[in-house]
C-alpha cells in the first residue's frame, strides 16, 4: 500500500471518529442549510478540516477540493474530500453516511478511501492494485439482469430535463421488475456496487467529491463506470452509470430509450 493512501485511510477514519462522537447527539448540532436541498453541520466543517489538516502535514504542497472549503492551491496533485456523504441521513440518526477521500494526480484518480464508520467498514483502491473491503479483495457481481438485479440511484441538482429522465428510467426499471433503492449516499452506493451488494448505480447532477473513490473502486474491482450515454466518464461530467458489464449494457439501453421517448 503506497504512502498517499495510508494517508487516506488514516484522514478518513480520523474524520469517521468525529462523525460517530456526535452520532447519537445530532440534536446538539449547528446546522445550516446551503441550499433548498442541502445542509451542512458542524461535523461536516470539522471532519473536512481534520483531513485536510492530516494531508497537509505529509502533503504540504497538494492541492485540494472538498466539499464545504472547495479549491485550495493548484498542482498534479489534488486531494478530493468529501467529509461526510450522507448528512441528510447522519442528521436524522440513519446509519448510512461515509467518508471519502481520493487523490487525483494529473487527471487520474491513484488512490481512492470510503470509511463507513457506523461498521468500520473500510474500502481501499489504489489504481492498478486492485480493491479492497477490510483487507478482502473485491470483485464485482457478474450478475445477470433479471427480477433478482437490485439497482439503486441517486439525483443531485438537475434541470427540468434531467429529472424527468431521472425519474422515466425508475418507472422502466419497476416496469421491468427491477428492485431500486435510494440510499442517500453516493459514494456508498459505488462502493457497495464495488462490493457486490450493488448490481448497478446511476447518478445525477453529483459532484467529483461524491464520487472520486468510488469510481475507482469500482473500476479496481472489475466494474465499469461510465456516462449514461456510455462515453468515458470524467468527475466534472455530473452524472454516471456504473455496475457490471452486462448490467451496466442493460441500463444503457434503458436509459437511452427513456431519453428517446422523453424528446
Amino acid at each position: 500500500m503506497n504512502p498517499a493512501t495510508q494517508i487516506a485511510i488514516r484522514a478518513a477514519r480520523k474524520a469517521g471518529s468525529l462523525a460517530m462522537r456526535y452520532f447519537h447527539r445530532v440534536d446538539t448540532l449547528r446546522v445550516q442549510r446551503k441550499s433548498e436541498r442541502e445542509l451542512v453541520s458542524m461535523v461536516d466543517q470539522q471532519a473536512e478540516q481534520t483531513i485536510i489538516q492530516t494531508i497537509r502535514e505529509v502533503y504540504p504542497g497538494h492541492a485540494v477540493l472538498a466539499e464545504e472549503s472547495g479549491v485550495q492551491g493548484q498542482g498534479d496533485s489534488e486531494w478530493i474530500i468529501d467529509p461526510l456523504d450522507g448528512t441528510h441521513n447522519y442528521l436524522h440518526g440513519l446509519p448510512q453516511f461515509a467518508v471519502s477521500v481520493a487523490l487525483r494526480h494529473r487527471g487520474l484518480v491513484q488512490t481512492g478511501v470510503i470509511y463507513e464508520p457506523v461498521c468500520n467498514n473500510l474500502y481501499v483502491a489504489e489504481r492498478g492494485g486492485g480493491a479492497l473491503l477490510n483487507d478482502r479483495r473485491l470483485r464485482i457481481r457478474q450478475q445477470l439482469v433479471s427480477h433478482g438485479t437490485l439497482v439503486c440511484s441517486s439525483m443531485g441538482r438537475c434541470d427540468t430535463d434531467q429529472q424527468a429522465l431521472y425519474f422515466a428510467v425508475q418507472q422502466a426499471l419497476l416496469t421491468a421488475g427491477i428492485s431500486l433503492r435510494q440510499s442517500g449516499s453516493s459514494a456508498l452506493d459505488l462502493a457497495h456496487v464495488a462490493a457486490g451488494s450493488l448490481d448497478a448505480v446511476w447518478q445525477q447532477g453529483i459532484q467529483p467529491w461524491d464520487i472520486a473513490a468510488g469510481m475507482l473502486l469500482v473500476r479496481e474491482a472489475g466494474g465499469i463506470v461510465t456516462t449514461l450515454l456510455g462515453e468515458t466518464s470524467s468527475l466534472e461530467q455530473g452524472d454516471l452509470l456504473a455496475g457490471n458489464r452486462k448490467v451496466h449494457a442493460a441500463m444503457l439501453q434503458y436509459i437511452a430509450t427513456c431519453r428517446q421517448n422523453n424528446k
